[in-house]
């Protein structure tokens, strides 16, 4: 007994201690170091921002009682890159890192280039016209569009807790069958139910009717085309890359996307997605059970007139249009219960309020 209590005490002392250190760095500035990467970079009072209120953004980024998974802020104005800092590692800049669920919105531009560029048909094509073979004999998961995954609308019975993890270790031995032979529990087109499973059928329509896995093709018609030359994507062993997860990137490389959308699909002197599926894409194409409005794999928040991408645990790509802005985070990962979803009210109120308020 007395070995028990004292096992207690010591795992209560080194637990209390671990609580009271600190896991961000201290605050020193952010402005971004010009390097030789395809970045313009710049102040905030070079786009005319108040340095003072942004100042007073970051302080709050590091502080310990903020956002505990953070990793990264990156503010995008006017396609320069004018605020930057790593409040848990210096090296986060140059490290690639897991953009979670933020991959859809990444699937979704692909869509459209493959849409483009005559690799899919039409938003109005069935799944089952491009891998019929991975379906079952029931007629109902026949009818799913491609608008119908999309807007995770394809009425196919997957739960994100329990059938994710399977997907993603490769517990079947197809990841295409592992989704389609989930039961329908509502008709194809008529109801909202977020999934995993979704994007995966996208990844084997375009590796299908491509010959290219989705890395390959993400890599050819836009990560070359916008200087993002270090990423790596997960794959089931059934050699798909995972549609709805498991990007890595490094920061710089996520805010790209950010100024792609500011510019309406172009970068560079380059049209990479056209402006007509971008706009689509972040606007309200269906509603969630809880009536917030969702685009084609973006989340569209009304209340700031800006669309995102959002990964758990804090991934965001955070882009307001009519003032010409994009705020970038990421996050830890590997976050348990802290959701990305749940949790963009505290990146809302602490950061995109007040880098507005600079403007």
């Amino acid at each position: 007994m007395k070995t028990i209590v004292l096992l207690f005490l010591v795992a209560f002392s080194f637990s209390a201690c671990l609580k009271d250190e600190p896991f961000k760095l201290v605050y020193t500035g952010s402005v971004p170091e010009s390097l030789d990467d395809g970045w313009v970079t710049g102040t905030p009072a070079a786009v005319g921002m108040d340095e003072a209120i942004i100042d007073e953004v970051y302080q709050s980024f590091f502080s310990e009682d903020n956002l505990p998974l953070a990793r990264s802020l990156l503010i995008v104005k006017d396609g320069m890159l004018v605020a930057e800092a790593y409040c848990r590692n210096a090296d986060d800049r140059e490290t690639i890192s897991n953009i979670k669920s933020a991959t859809k919105s990444v699937t979704s531009i692909l869509t459209g280039i493959a849409l483009e560029k005559n690799f899919l048909d039409s938003l109005n094509q069935t799944i089952y016209q491009v891998i019929p073979e991975y379906f079952d004999t029931e007629l109902e998961k026949r009818q799913i569009t491609i608008f119908d995954v999309l807007t995770m609308q394809t009425g196919l019975d997957w739960n994100n807790d329990k059938d994710t993890r399977p997907l993603i270790t490769g517990k079947e031995e197809s990841s295409l069958e592992m989704v389609l032979d989930k039961n329908i529990v509502f008709t194809p087109g008529t109801d909202f139910q977020y999934t995993d499973g979704n994007p995966q059928l996208l990844s084997g329509a375009i590796t299908a009717t491509s010959g290219k896995s989705l890395l390959e093709f993400a890599d050819e018609h836009l990560f070359k085309k916008m200087g993002i030359t270090d990423f790596y994507w997960e794959q089931h062993p059934d050699g798909l890359n995972f549609g709805a997860v498991a990007l890595y990137l490094k920061p710089r490389d996520v805010a790209r996307f950010g100024v792609l959308c500011l510019q309406n699909g172009s970068y560079g002197a380059e049209q990479l997605v056209s402006s007509a599926w971008l706009a689509a894409s972040t606007q309200t194409q269906t509603l969630t059970d809880e009536g917030d409005p969702y685009g084609f794999y973006w989340w569209i928040r009304p209340d700031y007139n800006a669309f995102t991408a959002i990964g758990h645990g804090g991934q965001y790509i955070y882009v307001i249009p009519s003032v010409n802005l994009a705020i970038i985070m990421t996050s830890e990962p590997y976050a348990g219960a802290y959701d990305g979803q749940e949790n963009l009210q505290e990146f809302e109120e602490l950061i995109v309020k007040k880098v507005l308020e600079a403007l």
